[in-house]
């Protein structure tokens, strides 16, 4: 894992940090924030991957969000959006299931599906909504 985070910004405001994360399936480059001082949340989710791997664990994907649904309930969420940005990235080329059967599977309400994969609730129908009130013309 690779980070690039420009030296020179402000000690306190978070960054935009790229991690090149490889895995047996290709590489992917993650953007993710990163506050300075704060542990970095893609090491942190790596780490849990990492620990289910040598625990043994029958699906060490399962395992890792389902610790990572643990710790961002007790407040620190940027583990589980790190490990999100990865694994969207990685359903997308089709080396996993789909990312809602994925976090369906670690016990993820439906709401919180659509909340971490950015969807809001009635998109679809404003954007209906909004094309039918558009003139064309």
């Amino acid at each position: 894992m690779t980070n690039r985070i420009h030296k020179d910004s402000p000690q306190d405001e978070p960054l935009q940090g790229t991690h090149v994360v490889q895995t047996p399936f290709g590489v992917f480059h993650v953007v993710i924030a990163l506050t300075p001082g704060q542990p970095d949340p893609m090491a942190f989710a790596m780490k849990c991957f990492e620990e289910a791997v040598q625990a043994g664990a029958t699906d060490p994907l399962l395992a890792t969000l389902q610790r990572l649904k643990a710790v961002a309930q007790s407040g620190a969420g940027e583990p589980l959006q790190a490990g999100i940005a990865l694994l969207s990235q990685m359903c997308a080329a089709g080396v996993l299931p789909p990312l809602e059967t994925l976090l369906g599977a670690a016990g993820f309400a439906p709401e919180e599906i659509a909340r971490l994969m950015g969807r809001q609730e009635g998109t679809i129908d404003l954007l209906r909504k909004r094309a039918d009130d558009v003139n064309l013309n």
